[in-house]
């Protein structure tokens, strides 16, 4: 984990919210950021395929536990941001915010290992 942002997320044309990873742009459409901030669905993270106007899901959106923050899951890589900023963001009163890497969940079997004299059964 970094202390430094691990990417941004930007208001939009047409009601879009854009995610800056790195170097890779994925987006959020409108009508999936209602059912994730409204009815609490997970909702695909989409990034621009090889053809203009060909978008593919590359991950998943979705509230945390506790509602008041936003996950971005890529592959095994979850990155977080505070709810109300994202939702902000959406709405157009922010243009920007930074968002930040999540430790990777480390499984009990990872950490018992039987390599380390632990039990796995």
């Amino acid at each position: 984990m970094s202390a430094y942002p691990a990417g941004h997320i930007l208001f939009g044309d047409e009601g879009r919210v854009h995610i800056c990873i790195w170097d890779t742009r994925y987006q959020i459409c409108p009508e999936d950021l209602g059912m994730l901030f409204f009815v609490g669905d997970r909702v695909p993270l989409m990034k621009k395929g090889p053809a203009p106007q060909v978008f593919q899901i590359s991950g998943q959106v979705s509230l945390a536990p506790s509602g008041q923050a936003v996950i971005i899951a890529i592959d095994r890589q979850r990155y977080m941001v505070p709810r109300a900023r994202l939702l902000a963001v959406a709405l157009g009163e922010e243009v920007s915010c930074d968002f930040y890497e999540m430790p990777e969940e480390i499984s009990d079997i990872e950490i018992i290992s039987p390599h380390k004299e632990g039990a796995t059964s």
